[in-house]
């Protein structure tokens, strides 16, 4: 799912960790091999913030099936029933 979606209103480059419902899992898309996988999100927010736009963070993100380490996207994962 595109994060979008759970954000309407908003285009991928004005969204921020805070604007993502918590019951979200949001996990990382790679462009080089489309591999998709969850990112731990609890880790991200502390050393970037929640308020930080996703556009900023996603630069850091590292495929880990194929080691790319540029042009990833966040994406929603999943989401976490109750």
């Amino acid at each position: 799912m595109v994060l979008y979606n759970v954000v309407p209103g908003k285009s991928y480059y004005a969204i921020s960790f805070r604007d993502i419902p918590p019951d979200y899992i949001l996990g990382g898309a790679c462009l080089a091999c489309a591999h998709k996988g969850p990112v731990n999100r609890a880790i991200i927010e502390r050393r970037w913030g929640d308020g930080e736009a996703l556009r900023f963070v996603d630069r850091y993100l590292r495929c880990t099936a194929c080691g790319n380490p540029g042009h990833n996207r966040f994406i929603v994962y999943g989401r976490r029933t109750i």
